[in-house]
């Protein structure tokens, strides 16, 4: 099993708790559950175990998508249903269209988790969608940079190492 991801994100945990308590808090992520369900504010977590709770309605989505980089925002569009391409549309009305978006789903889900399920589903997708169109352009850099020996032996070196577990 590659527990990579994983084990980066558990060193860096305390870290990042740290680091975006501020916002969390301010988008309602405002209770924190132990292990002995007792709650305690946010930040003032000290263990890695910390679970946090948070609110699937609306107001906290749309606040958590005030957050997203541009780029974030432009794919999610580009993935939301009925939208046309996000490329186009000024930065400033990015957070208007995707709020109305946004929005256009919670009317006509069944509930709060479904629709936010709706939205976290096209954020993956359009998420996915960037993170490929970038790592296909490096790829073909470092290929150019490298030159096509180099890069065979790289490649293979690597699928070597994926069959072998």
């Amino acid at each position: 099993e590659n527990r990579k991801v994983h084990d980066i994100v558990a060193a860096q945990l305390p870290l990042l708790r740290e680091l975006y308590a501020p916002t969390m808090a301010q988008v309602g992520l405002i209770q924190s559950v132990g292990n002995d369900s007792e709650s305690m504010p946010i930040g003032r977590a000290t263990t890695s175990e910390q679970l946090l709770e948070q609110p699937v309605h609306f107001q906290a989505r749309q606040t958590l998508l005030q957050f997203l980089p541009l780029n974030a925002k432009i794919a999610l569009l580009d993935e939301l249903p009925g939208s046309q391409r996000a490329r186009g549309i000024p930065a400033a009305s990015l957070d208007y269209e995707l709020s109305r978006k946004a929005q256009s789903i919670w009317k006509v889900a069944r509930s709060d988790a479904q629709a936010s399920a709706q939205l976290s589903l096209a954020l993956h997708r359009g998420l996915n969608q960037l993170v490929q169109r970038t790592s296909l352009t490096q790829s073909l850099k470092g290929i150019l940079s490298a030159g096509g020996r180099r890069s065979v032996q790289y490649v293979g070196s690597k699928l070597v190492k994926h069959f072998a577990r």
